[in-house]
């Protein structure tokens, strides 16, 4: 995006302020993203000497309140000449020309501009106004008001043409039991309103508004505004639900002209004329493999039917072989050419996020034509006890122009921008990757070297297993492995891998685990596949089996003090992760809050399937989970010659402290199998102020065992590295070990 860059003109201080000048608010923005005005990328506000003499503006205010006009008071001799502009930055900063306020662009607040005896020149009400829009007037000094798409902060307002304000439909999108009279207004009585009831965007060969419009059944209607030397307005959009059948769940309404989806050449939702090749269509060239965005407006209604968002953005199909679906993915866009460049919505109640760059309506992946449960299922319990990213899960009936397009699930969609609103970096500085290390974002230098590194040297060398744990999250690592191999994921691990990694000398390699649908027997796969032999060995011939997809695993297993804590992760998988009663419970939820809406989504795709259909599926999906367990655990027995599994319980005689295995994320009680042969180190997290008594090993408390002792003295090497003996049994310490 090109960015224009203002700079101040220079503030000469040499005429006293003379009597009788005019100086106004000529221009203000209440929402600049990315416009560089004086070194800095904020609110402004422009002012305008239409008189004839220089003006000093010493001791005049400026306010976002009209009973505080004295908010902020110019405090040093500034000049400003007549036919000049003078910028005024409202970044909260409140020193020289620095206001102590910002601005919002929500319709709640006033630019205020007082002299220096308090008496207010200009009160001015902030309308709303979309990213990077203006408000000013129409000619410099002058009366008249408008919006602005292209904003001129420092220059003259008149070489812009301004929007003709935005009609307003008096009627809240929304659903109603009875035939609604909706009425359109301009707030310029010499504004002539044009609309539609289609969907397609208003222009002025549309529809004359002339009067009340009838709505009787579900519609959209969509209006704009053109005014004498006015550019036309934005749009005006509200869907109407008339007398519509029960919905359940949260409903995302898509508004955009019918060719956009349909039309044989520019539809992005149609195997259409002007396609290219893409995954799983034998070379057939298909539009919906187009990498095409069109422009939509989209609303969302909360499960309560009340209107949360009602915003323009843009809409592409998404996903890879799932494109070739009656119903496809679909990502929308927020950017700034639409308006907001952010989706301002809390869409997830598992996640405390309440913008969003883009959202994606899934439709299952793999699982389409399954429960179309899976993906949400397996990630969504794994997000909940293991250190791994994950999107978020939210089913939603969705609409196109008023028609029913089917059952979809919102998800977030992977990105640099889901860092930034996951965990915090800014999504300019983050390197994301995918699959075999091809760039989303960012560069791959990084990465690649360590994975040369890897291939080239022996992880059971210490010192070159610190070098490799030192770039990448082990623990994040193990948690996303042991998931992916217990669901038995068929499409990995050569496919649907993103990992990220924000810029910084501390920052390490993280995976997150998405698109995971294509497992737990989806297509009808059985629950006692070896997938530890298909993911981590080469070349097995599975679909998702390669050399480069488990190399970093294979060469990581070769240091001992890993595999221990893979080995008794993968047991923490098995006894809680995707424990059966876990798995049960979550999955019946989901088919509660889905079961009604799927009576109406598997009449639109696959007749066949009818709810009871559709429930037995998910019954078929816990049962795969029900008969996991003990095949898993064998496998991985096998697999690293373990001796087999023991019952561990172990808990506190306080309910704050927390355990780690094996130096994994730190869990409440521990009780379940772990394997034999395999190191088990437990070790216990404290709140504050606590300390250990002693540890007791038993099977009651008459046969306890006090293993060690508060304030107990123990024998310690610290030189660096392993000592020479066999320090492990010796009777009493070894020369080099300190006692304390």
């Amino acid at each position: 995006m090109k960015t224009r860059h203002i700079l101040p003109a220079a503030l000469l201080m040499l005429l006293p302020a003379m009597a009788d000048a005019q100086v106004v608010v000529n221009e203000f923005c209440a929402s600049n993203d990315t416009l560089e005005v004086m070194g800095q990328t904020c609110d402004w506000i422009e002012l305008y000497n239409a008189g004839v003499e220089a003006v000093n503006l010493k001791g005049y205010a400026l306010s976002d309140n009209p009973k505080k006009p004295q908010k902020y008071v110019i405090n040093n001799d500034v000049m400003i000449y007549p036919g000049c502009f003078k910028m005024v930055l409202c970044n909260g900063l409140g020193t020289d020309l620095n206001t102590s306020f910002r601005l919002s662009a929500d319709g709640s607040e006033f630019v205020v501009f007082a002299d220096p005896s308090g008496n207010v020149i200009d009160e001015i009400a902030i309308p709303t106004l979309n990213r990077d829009y203006s408000y000013g007037r129409i000619a410099d000094g002058g009366a008249s008001w408008g919006t602005f798409d292209i904003s001129t902060p420092g220059e003259t307002n008149s070489a812009q043409m301004p929007l003709t304000p935005m009609p307003v439909i008096n009627k809240r999108a929304g659903f109603y039991t009875q035939t609604l009279s909706v009425g359109i207004t301009c707030p310029d009585p010499n504004a002539v309103i044009h609309y539609t009831t289609t969907g397609t965007e208003p222009v002025e060969s549309s529809v004359t508004y002339t009067k009340p419009i009838s709505v009787s059944s579900t519609k959209v209607l969509r209006a704009m505004a053109v005014a004498p030397g006015m550019k036309p307005s934005k749009i005006a959009t509200a869907t109407y639900f008339i007398n519509c059948r029960k919905l359940d769940l949260p409903i995302v309404c898509i508004t955009t002209d019918r060719k956009n989806f349909y039309d044989n050449k520019i539809g992005i939702y149609v195997a259409g004329t002007n396609g290219v090749a893409g995954p799983c269509t034998d070379g057939q060239r298909r539009n919906w493999h187009q990498d095409w965005e069109r422009p939509i407006h989209v609303e969302y209604f909360d499960k309560n039917k009340k209107l949360q968002l009602s915003q323009d953005a843009g809409i592409k199909i998404t996903g890879s072989c799932s494109r070739n679906n009656d119903m496809k993915s679909l990502r929308i866009i927020a950017r700034k050419e639409y308006g907001d460049n952010r989706l301002r919505y809390k869409f997830f109640d598992k996640k405390d996020i309440t913008e969003f760059k883009s959202i994606v309506l899934r439709n299952g992946g793999n699982d389409f034509g399954g429960t179309m449960i899976r993906d949400g299922l397996v990630t969504g319990l794994a997000g909940e006890s293991l250190n791994v990213d994950v999107q978020a899960f939210q089913p939603a009936a969705v609409f196109l122009n008023g028609e029913y397009l089917g059952l979809h699930n919102i998800r977030e969609k992977v990105s640099t921008h889901f860092v930034e609103e996951n965990y915090g970096p800014n999504s300019d500085e983050i390197d994301l990757l995918e699959n075999k290390w091809t760039v989303i974002d960012g560069k791959n230098a990084e990465f690649s070297s360590l994975m040369a590194f890897v291939k080239n040297n022996s992880l059971a060398n210490q010192a070159n297993f610190d070098k490799v744990a030192a770039q990448i999250d082990i623990d994040n690592f193990i948690d996303y492995w042991c998931a992916q191999i217990y669901i038995d994921n068929e499409d990995w691990p050569n496919n649907n891998i993103k990992f990220y990694k924000p810029r910084g000398q501390n920052a390490k390699w993280r995976w997150v685990m998405f698109g995971a649908e294509f497992s737990c027997g989806v297509y009808g796969g059985r629950p006692d596949v070896n997938s530890i032999h298909h993911d981590i060995d080469a070349n097995t011939g599975r679909l998702g089996s390669s050399d480069w997809g488990g190399l970093l695993m294979r060469k990581l297993l070769q240091n001992e003090a890993f595999k221990n804590k893979f080995i008794q992760r993968m047991s923490y998988v098995i006894d809680h992760t995707y424990n059966p009663d876990r798995v049960y419970e979550f999955a019946d939820s989901l088919r509660s809050l889905m079961y009604n809406e799927w009576g109406n989504h598997y009449k639109k795709y696959y007749g066949w399937i009818n709810q009871g259909d559709w429930s037995n599926r998910i019954n078929s999906l816990i049962d795969w989970f029900n008969n996991r367990p003990g095949y898993c655990r064998e496998h991985v027995r096998q697999y690293f010659g373990l001796s087999g599994s023991h019952n561990v319980e172990v808990s506190a005689d306080n309910n704050a402290v927390k355990f780690s295995v094996n130096g994994t994320m730190p869990t409440a009680n521990i009780s379940g199998k772990y394997f034999g042969g395999a190191t088990l180190e437990i070790s216990a997290k404290l709140p504050e102020g606590l300390a250990i008594d002693h540890w007791e090993v038993g099977g009651s408390s008459s046969h306890a065992e006090q293993v060690f002792g508060f304030e107990d003295i123990w024998n310690y090497y610290d030189e660096g590295n392993a000592p020479a003996q066999d320090w492990k049994t010796a009777a009493s310490a070894p020369s080099g070990f300190k006692a304390g």
